[in-house]
């Protein structure tokens, strides 16, 4: 695997290189729009696992991170924060007549249109997270760069703790400083702008209504992945036994907005969101969330073993891009503009890294298991120890070794093996 993942960090350090981002993907019609800021986090995964810094990487690095200070910050309450806003202001090329004709029923089509690529960007196309909340059965009230993400500002917060560290190693540290300058302050305005007191999480702060979107969804508990957030993980534990975010047994799903149609809301279950909610809980130093981890790790290899093994009567047997998170029976996800995908890669990428955790939490568990007897096994071995150590002097005595002059001396002898300190002074 770690060749295969080097040749993927190469391909992307030469997207960065040619377009100065990584592309929503690598075909020219999109190129517009950008993928989310991971390639700070897949160099650091891969160094971490293998030892390896390539400076070209590091160089790509700093140039993707550039393009996004760029062209994707805004200044709000006296911080610089990130949002996902595209340059392309017209319908997708994948399906322009859809955009065109829904755009057209709108006051200001170009910003619908820009709104809907840059909901592409994020990833999440579509969710409830970019529209009024009441208006979420077509894509005519999202505004995605009118709302500041907080997964989105997570990410790039751990992007430059990467990109410090990898400046240290290669003695850059004055450029190291600033880096870790970068995190502080981001850090500071993540928890000014989004983390809401009263609910105990961080929240998606939307400028068009000047206030924080308080629904549930996966990213709301992001920022425990930023180091010092840990101090928070016992609100946020609160905060998830009251979401009603636990109750489906095929994982968590992507919002609890049952009315949405949209692919990215319930009842659908990610992997990726999978992924970023399992870390953030381990992140922490919560027991509560930790165990959570551990079952929803548990849950969701169910769901697509039996999706791929079990399929229920009347779905294909497959690994599916989103599940229905009611049950763990693998049925697929539903909701979007097209049927759900079929192998996807990052459902693939999550179970595996799942299966992998959870058998390392099994071997430091068994490593650190004391044995276990009960009263009648201690008996047993107790039996035993006398039994052999008897037998021992006895067989000491016809080698010689001790004469005893009577019972009493064999089975002082005995005593002596057995390292009674008492029975030693006598002896």
């Amino acid at each position: 695997m770690h060749d295969t993942t080097k040749g993927i960090i190469e391909n992307f350090s030469s997207l960065v290189a040619t377009l100065g981002y990584i592309p929503n993907s690598g075909n020219l019609q999109l190129t517009r729009r950008s993928q989310p800021p991971l390639f700070p986090h897949m160099v650091w995964e891969y160094t971490k696992s293998t030892g390896i810094y390539d400076r070209k990487w590091f160089e790509s690095m700093e140039t993707e991170m550039k393009f996004w200070e760029t062209n994707r910050s805004i200044s709000f309450d006296n911080h610089q924060l990130f949002v996902y806003r595209t340059l392309s202001n017209c319908p997708r090329p994948e399906n322009f007549l859809g955009d065109y004709n829904m755009g057209m029923r709108t006051p200001n089509p170009s910003s619908v249109w820009r709104a809907i690529s840059s909901a592409c960007e994020s990833g999440w196309d579509f969710s409830s997270r970019w529209m009024d909340q009441n208006s979420t059965a077509d894509l005519s009230s999202i505004h995605t760069d009118r709302i500041i993400p907080v997964d989105l500002n997570t990410i790039i917060a751990n992007n430059y703790r990467y990109m410090a560290s990898y400046s240290d190693h290669f003695g850059l540290f004055d450029k190291s400083a600033r880096y870790r300058e970068k995190f502080e302050k981001l850090k500071e305005a993540i928890q000014s702008v989004l983390w809401d007191e009263g609910a105990g999480a961080w929240f998606d702060y939307d400028l068009t209504t000047q206030k924080k979107n308080l629904n549930f969804y996966p990213s709301n508990v992001y920022p425990l992945l930023i180091p010092g957030f840990e101090t928070h993980a016992d609100r946020v534990a609160d905060y998830m036994k009251v979401s009603g975010a636990l109750n489906y047994t095929g994982g968590i799903p992507s919002s609890l907005l049952a009315h949405s149609t949209q692919q990215w809301d319930y009842p659908n279950v990610w992997a990726p969101n999978q992924h970023f909610l399992v870390q953030s809980f381990l992140s922490s130093n919560n027991s509560f969330l930790r165990d959570i981890a551990r079952r929803q790790m548990e849950s969701f290899i169910d769901t697509v073993h039996n999706g791929l093994y079990n399929p229920m009567k009347g779905f294909d047997e497959g690994i599916w891009e989103k599940y229905d998170g009611r049950s763990r029976i693998g049925a697929p996800g539903r909701g979007g503009e097209y049927v759900a995908q079929e192998g996807f890669g990052w459902t693939n990428g999550a179970v595996l890294d799942f299966i992998w955790i959870l058998n390392q939490y099994q071997e430091r568990s068994d490593r650190s298991q004391p044995v276990q007897l009960n009263n009648t096994q201690q008996s047993s071995l107790i039996y035993a120890v006398v039994g052999f150590c008897v037998l021992l002097a006895i067989i000491m005595v016809f080698k010689g070794i001790i004469r005893p002059k009577s019972m009493q001396q064999l089975d002082e002898a005995g005593a002596l093996l057995l390292g009674d300190e008492d029975d030693q002074d006598e002896l």
